[in-house]
Order: structure tokens, then C-alpha cells, then sequence
């Protein structure tokens, strides 16, 4: 009988050498190699994962598109605030004003004796 040949090499060597096969063995059983050999075998496999690519690259524009309309709709609230803001102060003082003259005329009809006119605006 002869001896085995991996009885010739070094328990060192030979685990160094069991390393380097596992590695190897575990590049060809992974997923991407997988599915590397499965593009290469099948073209409907191809076909199915350029497919579901551009189906993302399709998603990703609309996204974009999205996300510029609400850009757009963002700086075209903020413009009409601008414009808007200057008028609601005004109109707020004014309210407040004639909120005060009544109060002030109501007063004088009750001979002077102070009066709290309920509510208030919105935002003080």
C-alpha cells in the first residue's frame, strides 16, 4: 500500500491548502457567481434583471420629477407668502384698531366703566 499523498505534506501545509479550497469553493457557490452563471445560460434570466434596471432607472426619474414639482410648488408658496404676509399684517392691525374703537364706544355708552371685548385674533 502507498501512503496518501496528503500524508506527504504538513498538517500546516495541509490546512493552508484545505483554506485555499474552501475560499475558492465559497467564491463559486455565492450568490453573485450564481447569478453570473445564470445570465450566462439564460437570456429570459437577462432579460428579467435588465428589466427590473430599468424599472428602477423609470422609478428613479419619477421620483425626480416628483421632487422638482414639490420644489416648484415649495418656491411658489413662499413667493405668495412674501406677498400675502405684508397684507395680513395690515389687515390684522386695522382689525385691531377697530377692535379697540369699539371697545373705547361701548365704554363711553356704559358711562366709562371699562369692558373686555372676548376673543382674540388669531397669531398674536
Amino acid at each position: 500500500l502507498t501512503p496518501h499523498p496528503s500524508a506527504q505534506v504538513g498538517g500546516e501545509r495541509l490546512k493552508l491548502m484545505l483554506a485555499h479550497v474552501e475560499s475558492a469553493r465559497g467564491q463559486l457557490d455565492s450568490a453573485r457567481t450564481r447569478q453570473l452563471l445564470l445570465i450566462q445560460s439564460s437570456s429570459a434570466y437577462a432579460d428579467r434583471l435588465a428589466a427590473g434596471v430599468q424599472q428602477s432607472v423609470d422609478h428613479l426619474g419619477k421620483v425626480e420629477r416628483k421632487a422638482e414639482e414639490w420644489l416648484e410648488r415649495v418656491a411658489a408658496l413662499s413667493a405668495e407668502k412674501a406677498t400675502t404676509l405684508p397684507r395680513y399684517t395690515g389687515l390684522r392691525e386695522s382689525t385691531l384698531a377697530k377692535k379697540r374703537r369699539l371697545a373705547d364706544e361701548i365704554s363711553r355708552l356704559f358711562a366709562g366703566r371699562a369692558i373686555n371685548l372676548m376673543g382674540d385674533l388669531v397669531g398674536n
